[in-house]
């Protein structure tokens, strides 16, 4: 890639393509959903053999779900934010460009991502041993 942006430029041909736009969106979302858990997770100081355990999944599942390599079903997000002391709420939003900026880690602390939300009893989940 001699070329000046040069990354750019593929990326940008890339994302032209049909069915493009879709899959980096479903990428994307499943990145953020694993995040969103893992910073909690991290937050409680679990490790993630700890929070399996307290969610009925394996170890293995929980490290591709953080890594964004899955997309969970709903059930199983209930689990994890019930395992986690938090509230899973799922909702829809006009698209909206200036929302989709990269927020600062500290933004991030502010407000969990993909509103997982602290239950409003402010209840923290206590480690599985």
């Amino acid at each position: 890639m001699g070329e000046v942006g040069g990354w750019a430029a593929m990326r940008e041909r890339r994302m032209a393509e049909p069915g493009a736009k879709e899959a980096y969106e479903a990428t994307r979302l499943a990145f953020e959903l694993g995040r969103a858990v893992r910073e909690l997770r991290e937050r409680r100081g679990w490790s993630q053999k700890q929070l399996a355990k307290a969610s009925g999944m394996t170890q293995s599942a929980v490290a591709r779900f953080e890594a964004g390599g899955t997309v969970l079903r709903l059930a199983v997000l209930e689990r994890l934010a019930t395992a986690l002391g938090v509230r899973l709420t799922v909702g829809f939003e006009p698209p909206d460009p200036a929302a989709r900026r990269v927020q600062t880690r500290d933004e991030r602390d502010e407000t969990t991502q993909l509103s997982i939300l602290t239950t409003s009893a402010g209840r923290r989940a206590s480690p599985p041993s």
